[in-house]
């Protein structure tokens, strides 16, 4: 169950209102409370009615014209202070009175909280930087800049932040921005010492961001540590500066739900500092590679997420992603190959024209690749050295049972039920990780690092046994050396290229 983030009382006003001088709210503003959740569902519940032409019989569905998009509401929190401004305004339901308080709802799209209000009158607004904490993601991260030295009667630590990495990207710019959190600046006596290392994503583009568009870019780099980590911990809430005052801003909307936790090191896929040096290169292929592949990647991240999918829809989903994919890069040639030429001699010699366009409904996709061509194309390039007559029979199979999905309801009539999803589970985990190499691959992962995670990384064997359950490895690949050094730690991963 989501718990609040922002549960507080306030004042708020229709962004459009003037707010007079020596004044922090303009004399129209309502009492109310704002709740929002960690989903970021934002809901204001006011204890007025916000002036409007019809008075308080406004506020009922109906009795008055929709919010237009560009205005909002500002607020001021009274627990923590901070402003508020929401847009993307809805109602959400209205009570009017005569003999008592009238009050109204709304809902929300976006939120930006901030110390400092957001002197603006219409929405949308438009920011100069986001700023993604990437608090969790430590061990992907790799950071070890804290040095504590201990002694019997005495304990020394040190931190020496590493210096902040800018990588230029096709319409801006990224940074890797380093930080610690501890005592304030100068000498202090404490009985206790608290140091926390931190790293925050800097996106700037070459021009100013919407609000949708800052949601966009912390989709994307979210979903792409997703394919680094192999975990769907969720990201920190982003923060928004406007670049000329410096001032951030919270921003808030509804996004997925995660109860992930935080990735570790041994479930990474590859951790960052064997990207480190071509981490802009790679955030830029991704962006593109999402934009051109658009479902060949979303099918795959529908299937990562805590949705609770049953197996048959984890299957298809993966096979009808594969397929997506595959058409994206691999369209069709704009000349006629050998059998489309064939079918339209064929039609050319039928005299009846409603026998004619039936016949060409019917043979329209003739000349498109079979479902399992399809799948072992996709697949034939990964960098695993699977044998070519194993990773057809796999894909054979894989379009044989969507195809009885699809087109006939089910397993076949003779099969158990039981040993029908067993079956589909089993085709399904390798399909997925075939499915993360392979983007992995697309985004410029060096080849190597993705066979050390594979044959050799501390998850190894539980790759290597789902590939080996469906025949694309030999059981023997189970018994050899899973990377494990003395000691129990793994053996050296290579470095990216």
């Amino acid at each position: 169950m989501s718990s609040d983030i922002v549960n507080d009382h306030g004042y708020f006003w229709w962004s459009d209102e003037p707010i007079p001088p020596a004044q922090f709210a303009p004399d129209s503003a309502v009492a109310g409370t704002l709740k929002i959740n960690d989903a970021g569902r934002i809901e204001l519940e006011l204890h007025g009615v916000l002036p409007n032409e019809h008075g308080a019989w406004g506020a009922l569905a109906g009795g008055g014209k929709p919010i237009p998009p560009e205005r909002g509401i500002h607020g001021i929190l009274k627990g923590s202070g901070r402003s508020v401004l929401l847009s993307g305004i809805t109602k959400n339901g209205a009570h009017v009175a005569t003999a008592s308080i009238s009050h109204e709802n709304f809902f929300a799209e976006h939120a930006l909280l901030g110390r400092t209000a957001l002197r603006t009158e219409e929405v949308p607004v438009s920011f100069r930087s986001l700023l993604i904490g990437l608090t969790g993601f430590e061990e992907w991260l790799a950071l070890q800049a804290i040095e504590v030295e201990r002694e019997r009667t005495k304990l020394t630590a040190r931190y020496e932040a590493p210096d902040d990495i800018t990588y230029p990207l096709y319409d801006g710019t990224l940074a890797m921005r380093y930080d610690m959190s501890g005592p304030y600046f100068g000498k202090s006596r404490n009985h206790y010492l608290k140091l926390t290392e931190s790293v925050s994503l800097d996106y700037v583009p070459n021009t100013r961001m919407s609000l949708e568009e800052a949601k966009q870019q912390y989709g994307l780099l979210g979903d792409l540590l997703i394919i680094l980590t192999g975990s769907t911990y969720r990201l920190d809430w982003p923060v928004l500066t406007d670049g000329e005052s410096d001032n951030r801003y919270q921003f808030i909307f509804m996004r997925h739900g995660s109860t992930a936790e935080a990735p570790k090191l041994h479930d990474c896929w590859t951790i960052f500092p064997r990207i480190k040096e071509h981490f802009g290169e790679i955030v830029s292929r991704w962006r593109r590679k999402r934009e051109e592949f658009g479902p060949g990647i979303a099918f795959y991240l529908g299937t990562q997420r805590e949705t609770g999918l049953y197996v048959e829809n984890r299957f298809v989903n993966l096979v009808w992603g594969i397929e997506a994919l595959h058409r994206r890069r691999s369209p069709r040639a704009q000349v006629p190959t050998a059998l489309e030429e064939k079918i339209a001699r064929i039609l050319g010699k039928i005299e009846q024209e409603k026998d004619r366009k039936w016949l060409g409904r019917q043979l329209e996709y003739a000349s498109e690749p079979r479902l399992e061509a399809r799948i072992f194309e996709t697949f034939s390039g990964l960098p695993l050295g699977l044998e070519t007559d194993a990773l057809r029979q796999f894909a054979t199979a894989c379009a044989t049972r969507r195809n009885r999905i699809s087109h006939f309801g089910g397993q076949d009539p003779s099969e158990d039920y039981r040993a029908f999803v067993i079956d589909l589970a089993r085709k399904s985990e390798a399909l997925a990780y075939l499915y993360h190499v392979l983007l992995l691959q697309e985004i410029g992962i060096d080849p190597e690092i993705i066979r050390w995670f594979v044959y050799r990384g501390f998850r190894s064997f539980q790759v290597k046994f789902a590939l080996a359950e469906v025949g694309l490895l030999p059981k023997s690949a189970l018994e050899s050396d899973n990377g494990q050094a003395a000691g129990g730690m793994p053996a050296q991963a290579p470095e990216a290229k």
